[in-house]
């Protein structure tokens, strides 16, 4: 029996400045994202049960990656210098992939990510150095 179940294909955090492509980071072991919204309550005194709205309130979520080479200390320099303002012109963007069994693909873009602390683990000599992204962002497009 097949499954139905569906699987992450791949996802790519993509650093652009000035409008082109710089660079891409594809050794990206798990990524999860949350879709952010608020849910509103309110009661009146007039009607016999309670109104419910919600809030959107972006996107946000972790990677964890494996360095592949030093471009990652350029990587962590531009955020820097964007958290300072020092550098305007650079983007941050995930994109991940899905796919089902029956070759149906999907593909969810965070465009213009923001990143807090980023702690780099070099667990032995033995062991590969990784490094964990939290981000958020203010939107996500389906397509």
């Amino acid at each position: 029996m097949s499954s139905n179940r569906i699987k992450g294909l791949n996802t790519v955090l993509s650093i652009t400045e000035n409008g082109q492509l710089n660079e891409n980071f594809t050794a990206i072991k798990d990524h999860e994202f949350t879709i952010k919204t608020e849910i509103k309550q309110e009661a009146y005194v007039g009607e016999s049960s309670d109104r419910y709205d919600e809030t959107f309130h972006g996107a946000s979520g972790k990677i964890t990656m494996h360095l592949e080479n030093l471009d990652f200390l350029r990587f962590m320099r531009a955020i820097s210098l964007r958290a300072q303002n020092r550098e305007v012109n650079v983007q941050f963007n995930i994109q991940t992939s899905y796919a089902t069994p029956s070759g149906q693909r999907k593909r969810v873009t965070f465009p213009d990510v923001y990143f807090g602390e980023i702690p780099v683990s070099t667990p032995g000599k033995n062991d590969y150095v990784t490094f964990t992204l939290n981000w958020s962002c203010g939107q996500f497009r389906v397509g």
